[in-house]
């Protein structure tokens, strides 16, 4: 599937992954693969949601989705620890080559950074309250933080508040 490809970024969940990956040929277009366990839209699929997929599938639209499209490397190439993806328990996200960050999959407790709470299988781009740009992202189990170009950190999730009886997110089985 990869071959003559170059792969730019990998990234693991508690079970799914994603990759960045250009094509073979000019323009070298960048896609993004997810695989893995999809209980919560954590690959960006539109069909058989709640399946899991064993073989790496682009994820539909995304370059439609963000101006100026994926990168390798990041928001203006720079190399970094964290790079522009991401995978969370449930979700995943990205960065675009511009700084915009992109989302999609479990958000029970806003951990995709978006204005409403529940899952998403479709990509969203997060709307930043700040103009600067993103230039790194890393996920935890229910929470996503974004680095700016000033090296302010801006958490995209607000901790969820819950009941003594409510259990903290877990990772999902494998199948």
């Amino acid at each position: 599937l990869f071959t003559g490809r170059t792969m730019g970024a990998i990234a693991a969940g508690a079970a799914h992954s994603a990759a960045l990956v250009a094509s073979a040929e000019p323009p070298h277009e960048i896609e993004c693969f997810t695989w893995g366990h999809n209980a919560a839209g954590q690959l960006g699929h539109q069909l058989d949601g709640g399946s899991a997929h064993g073989s790496p599938r682009a994820v539909p639209a995304l370059s439609d989705l963000v101006d100026g499209g994926l990168s390798l490397l990041g928001p203006g190439e720079r190399k970094s620890r964290a790079g522009p993806l991401a995978c969370g328990v449930g979700h995943t996200a990205l960065l675009s080559a511009k700084g915009a960050l992109v989302t999609w999959g479990a958000n029970h407790y806003g951990q995709c950074g978006l204005h409403r709470i529940g899952s998403t299988i479709l990509p969203a781009v997060v709307h930043s309250p700040s103009a600067e740009e993103v230039v790194m992202v890393a996920c935890g189990a229910a929470h996503t933080m974004m680095l700016d170009a000033q090296a302010r950190p801006r958490p995209r999730a607000r901790p969820a508040r819950r009941s003594r009886r409510s259990p903290p997110p877990r990772a999902p089985r494998a199948p």
